[in-house]
């Protein structure tokens, strides 16, 4: 019934007591404006911004969850576990570690070969069919957030995305 660790059931809570304050202290101290960069559309500190202040209502919101769970008396669970789960193999666990970090590696090659939106959807499937999702999900998903990615930093942020070196 009680736990070793002092700390179970509210961490939710400081996290959002440490991130809160945080968040709204870099929003504050953000630049209003950065004169003579863009005259139309966009600024450049909108974005930290907009990112800031999702931070800040997700943090809100993790706090009053946290609240609730406290008022009504539910039990607060730590990473729930079925009791069929199997422990990994060691292979599993190694290919854990390593798929990931081939990934990446084959995302930065692929970028400065490719481009960015090859490299991101390339990326993007082999590892959402490496985690078991579905053909038709994998490829969903990549397209939308492929073209999510190219229109939040290529055409609102006007940030220049690579285009790879067989492209240019």
């Amino acid at each position: 019934m009680f736990s070793k660790n002092p700390l179970k059931g509210y961490l939710d809570l400081i996290i959002a007591i440490v991130a809160i304050p945080l968040a709204l202290w870099l929003f504050i101290i953000a630049p209003q404006e950065a004169p003579g960069l863009y005259d139309d559309g966009i600024q450049p500190w909108l974005f930290p911004r907009v990112v800031l202040l999702f931070s800040m209502i997700l943090c809100v919101l993790l706090a009053a969850f946290w609240l609730k769970r406290r008022i009504s008396g539910d039990e607060i669970h730590e990473f729930p576990v079925a009791e069929d789960d199997e422990a990994p193999t060691q292979r599993d666990a190694l290919l854990n570690a390593i798929v990931p970090i081939a990934l990446i590696v084959l995302y930065v090659i692929g970028t400065i070969w490719i481009g960015y939106i090859y490299a991101t959807a390339i990326v993007a499937v082999l590892y959402m069919l490496y985690l078991g999702a579905s053909v038709w999900m994998t490829f969903l998903v990549t397209a939308g957030l492929t073209a999510v990615l190219y229109f939040v930093f290529g055409d609102m942020l006007n940030i220049p995305l690579p285009l790879g070196r067989l492209f240019q």
